[in-house]
């Protein structure tokens, strides 16, 4: 288990993050949304608390405490006043190893699960989103949604979650990180003692707790796909899969994405939306992951404009693979990040999630060295990464307006 303290006493409080290895890519079909579940289970009693009763207590010392689940990781965490730190620890502990599920809050839970399902796929953004992974991703999990499938979830028993529980949450899968208004030279033996007292489940001691490994797709011929569905105009996203969270050209990416789509003074903007008129919004984003990365372009345009979008789209790219970008460009994206990177570090949670969430995909030089490998990125870099990962033909999946009949 890494432990990770950084002291800070600017303001009289306390970030408290575990970051747990456990999320969809460890899931299978038969039980897609078993960690998302599981997250939900968390705070529904304990050995020590009953249910209600840990939210009530972190509230009571003026707290907030929440979780996410994501593909790569699941996240929980206590923003707290600094003086109520060993309350905020003995809840985060009692929550990883002495969860109870009880039967009853878990079909309470499966109704809320099954309810935010639904409004998932009535979400047309979200809705895009989780068909355009299931169609570029075909080898890995990260086809699956983190939310899980209505088909799944209703299946996922109280045996199903306690089995996930005692496999996946283990030491050498928690990365607690404390950020904040606490003295290193007093907790830090403190922390140590109380997770100490953690038991290694049988599972762990036999080895068969999953270690993670970086997962990358396969390379294959492009996938086109669309859809129809109850929307004004076309929803559109389309892109490639790119490097994983161990190699430089995730950075080169994030530069590049800005470059391409973020902002009005992004180069698809000016020409998509400011020269042609083409489409009412247009972006570009790079999703770092544990396995294969994913570069995506996403717009919404009148469903006439579809072909000349998707050539345009493609156009452009051809043309940064085979000219670069300007040095202008480059300054300007690399000053955007980091000054994006500066202000989500500016709170304790934000610095916090940041450690974490670096230690889940890398280590702790990522962290450290990441303003640094934004500012090193050059036009070479640029061409380089187009030429390795730009495909001839983009996947994509649309969204169109449902035919009259």
């Amino acid at each position: 288990m890494k432990i990770i303290l950084k002291e800070d006493h600017t303001l009289p409080i306390v970030s408290v993050q575990c970051w747990v290895r456990a999320g969809t890519i460890n899931e299978k079909e038969g039980n897609n949304g078993i960690a998302h579940f599981l997250e939900h289970m968390l705070f529904k009693g304990t050995e020590r608390y009953g249910v209600g009763e840990i939210s009530k207590i972190i509230e009571s010392c003026g707290g907030n405490i929440n979780a996410a689940t994501s593909h790569d990781f699941t996240c929980l965490y206590i923003d707290i006043p600094s003086e109520h730190l060993k309350v905020a620890l003995d809840v985060i502990k009692e929550v990883l190893v002495n969860s109870q599920f009880p039967e009853d809050e878990i079909e309470r839970e499966r109704k809320v699960i099954l309810e935010e399902i639904k409004r998932r796929e009535d979400d047309v953004e979200s809705y895009l989103w989780d068909l355009f992974n299931e169609k570029i991703y075909l080898n890995t999990m990260y086809k699956y949604r983190v939310i899980g499938t209505t088909t799944a979830v209703a299946k996922i028993g109280r045996n199903a979650l306690i089995n996930f529980y005692k496999k996946h949450y283990i030491p050498k899968n928690f990365i607690l990180v404390i950020v904040g208004d606490c003295k290193i030279s007093e907790w830090s033996g403190l922390i140590a003692n109380m997770f100490e007292e953690i038991p290694l489940p049988a599972l762990e001691s036999n080895n068969n707790a999953l270690t993670l490994t970086v997962v990358e797709e396969d390379k294959r011929d492009f996938e086109l796909r669309k859809f129809h569905k109850k929307v004004e105009y076309a929803h559109f996203i389309c892109g490639f899969l790119g490097p994983t969270c161990k190699e430089y050209e995730q950075y080169v990416a994030d530069v590049l994405s800005v470059i391409l789509g973020s902002g009005r003074t992004s180069r698809l903007y000016k020409t998509l939306y400011q020269k042609k008129r083409l489409v009412y919004s247009i972006d570009s984003n790079y999703f770092t992951r544990y396995g294969s990365g994913l570069f995506t372009i996403s717009a919404k345009f009148k469903e006439d404009n579809f072909d000349v979008v998707y050539r345009e789209i493609l156009k452009e790219l051809n043309l940064t693979k085979l000219n670069g970008v300007s040095e202008k460009e480059l300054k300007q994206a690399k000053v955007k990040i980091i000054n994006d990177w500066l202000l989500l570090n500016e709170t304790y949670h934000g610095q916090a999630s940041t450690i974490g969430y670096g230690l889940i995909l890398n280590d702790l030089d990522y962290v450290k060295n990441y303003v640094d490998n934004i500012s090193k990125v050059t036009n070479e870099d640029i061409k380089k990464f187009m030429n390795l990962y730009l495909p001839k033909k983009l996947s994509y999946v649309v969204l169109l307006p449902e035919v009259n009949r």
